[in-house]
């Protein structure tokens, strides 16, 4: 099952080179593999869903691992690390990521690398010593934010290197959150 889920995956990544998402069909995607439409749908209802994968393939799986190995503090000063390698991801991939901005309508990539980040940094966030309205800011803003530049990043400024714009990512959007968690914000 894992084998087909990622050959799906890497299919349609494949085919994403090559096109433009709305030209992408199951159907395709299918005959590209030689698997049968009821095997795709075994493993997605939809493109979208191929998506929102990998999604979180490149940018949450990773945190959550670390995090499921990790303990809180080491976490927290890992943060540098954990924003530079996505911003790496991003990168490496942002030729894929412009195809997919509008996927499912205006921006509808912010809105899925939004509300992916957002309930991983809930998670993330209840370690924190802040009121829980304080939290629930927190991870949105922090989640709303990337999901921004991300997509400034690649439509307007993919001049900029990876390990420069994470720089810049964590220290505007992110390096505070260790002062308020102390009590210094």
């Amino acid at each position: 099952m894992a084998e087909t889920n990622e050959a799906i995956k890497q299919a349609f990544k494949d085919m994403l080179d090559g096109t433009s998402y709305d030209k992408i069909t199951v159907s395709a995607l299918c005959k590209k593999l030689g698997i049968s439409r009821r095997t795709f749908y075994r493993h997605f209802e939809t493109l979208d869903d191929v998506v929102e994968a990998l999604v979180y393939d490149d940018f949450i799986g990773p945190v959550r691992s670390i995090r499921a190995t990790l303990p809180i503090e080491e976490i927290k000063s890992a943060g540098r690390l954990l924003v530079e390698r996505s911003h790496k991801v991003f990168y490496e991939e942002r030729k894929r990521y412009r195809k997919l901005l509008n996927y499912k309508g205006n921006m509808s990539l912010v809105e899925t690398i939004t509300r992916e980040t957002y309930q991983l940094n809930q998670e993330i966030y209840q370690d924190y010593t802040l009121a829980p309205d304080e939290k629930d800011f927190a991870a949105y803003f922090a989640a709303a934010s990337s999901a921004m530049i991300f997509a400034w990043w690649i439509t307007e400024r993919e001049d900029i290197e990876p390990k420069r714009m994470a720089k810049l990512t964590y220290e505007w959007a992110f390096s505070h959150w260790n002062d308020i968690d102390r009590g210094k914000g």
